[in-house]
């Protein structure tokens, strides 16, 4: 929550779901085959984050410090749900 304070809502919302990008990318790493369309569909999500997050302005000032803050903590808070995805994920596949 502290992240989302120092950022915008759109920043917040869009960065939380990089958590939808990361866990495929992470399972082709571990070697889970990852179907094409998904890796397309990764890679052009991934690349309209990027520009979505872009600041027009160009940063500057302490607004922008924050913003910047609270994006990474945003990204931070996406990468943990990730790691617990994969690992509930593979919990899971133990218990069945």
């Amino acid at each position: 929550l502290y992240g989302l304070s120092l950022t915008t809502a759109d920043h917040g919302a869009l960065l939380i779901q990089l958590t939808t990008l990361i866990v495929p990318v992470v399972q082709g790493a571990m070697g889970v085959p990852i179907p094409k369309r998904i890796g397309t569909s990764v890679a052009l999500a991934l690349a309209g984050v990027l520009l979505f997050t872009q600041d027009p302005a160009g940063g500057g000032g302490d607004g922008a410090g924050a913003t910047l803050r609270g994006d990474g903590l945003c990204v931070l808070a996406a990468v943990f749900y990730a790691t617990y995805d994969l690992r509930l994920f593979e919990w899971g596949k133990k218990v069945t």
